[in-house]
């Protein structure tokens, strides 16, 4: 795939990254941070149940922080019930 659709460059960008066969957001922006200087955020799901379970600095109320919360809340049936 890197060489038919990028010409054997490797994507250096968070969005052609996730463009990828198996690339997801955290190492596309894992790949995006380390190995190309940008300013992706690398979040993982623990990050996300971390601020809405403990209500850290105010966000646990935010809509979009929510709905990240109970999306890995979802896959991961292990996670602590959100308070919110």
């Amino acid at each position: 795939m890197v060489v038919s659709d990028y010409g054997g460059k490797f994507p250096d960008n968070f969005d052609e990254l996730l463009k990828l066969k198996g690339i997801g957001r955290y190492t596309a922006a894992a790949i995006a941070s380390f190995a190309f200087g940008q300013a992706s955020a690398v979040v993982d799901g623990n990050v996300y149940l971390g601020f809405c379970s403990n209500d850290y600095l105010g966000l646990a109320r935010h809509p979009a922080l929510v709905q990240r919360c109970k999306i890995v809340q979802l896959r991961w049936a292990w996670a602590v019930p959100l308070r919110i």
